[in-house]
């Protein structure tokens, strides 16, 4: 990336999983802020301007708007990972963390395995958010800092097994 506006750095690994993998990103950042996005998201030349401006105080996430490819079709066994509101969930597919905070809670738990379908838990991202809110420190959504996603085509029993999924949520942001 010879135009960024900061030091970008990649590292293509094979089979560590989401978590994983993030935490080798975290683990290998030298900058104050790391930023998340996901293989099928396109982001805009100012995402990472818009999420690094929106840091002040206390704040140690931003995140930002997820909308669907506009170029991609939406029928009803798609599936779309948005979220144009802050919702409560904080989804790596597009996020910003304070790196030293973020480091400072021992990274994404990477135990969270397979549910009773077979299918990897969700959560992960929304436990580390929420171990990090529970340290007092705030989230902030950046409407400016957006991302774009794929629409994924599923069959009627992966559409089932997908939503089965979302049920898994709440486990992971309960206060204790």
């Amino acid at each position: 990336m010879p135009h960024a506006p900061c030091r970008v750095l990649t590292q293509r690994t094979k089979g560590l999983g989401a978590a994983a993998a993030r935490n080798l990103g975290m683990r290998l950042a030298t900058g104050a802020i790391v930023a998340h996005t996901d293989d099928d998201c396109r982001v805009p030349e100012t995402w990472i301007e818009a999420g690094v401006q929106a840091f002040s105080g206390n704040v140690v996430i931003v995140y930002g708007p997820i909308y669907a490819k506009p170029e991609q079709r939406i029928s009803f066994f798609s599936w779309i990972q948005e979220q144009h509101e802050p919702t409560g969930t904080y989804p790596t597919s597009n996020i910003f963390y304070r790196g030293d905070a973020a480091r400072s809670i021992g990274l994404f738990d990477e135990s969270f395995d397979g549910n009773l379908l077979g299918r990897p838990r969700w959560g992960w991202d929304n436990d580390f958010a929420y171990r990090l809110l529970r340290m007092g420190y705030g989230a902030h959504f950046e409407p400016r800092a957006f991302a774009f996603t794929d629409v994924v085509e599923l069959s009627p029993t992966e559409w089932l097994k997908t939503g089965w999924r979302h049920s898994m949520i709440p486990e992971t942001v309960r206060v204790t």
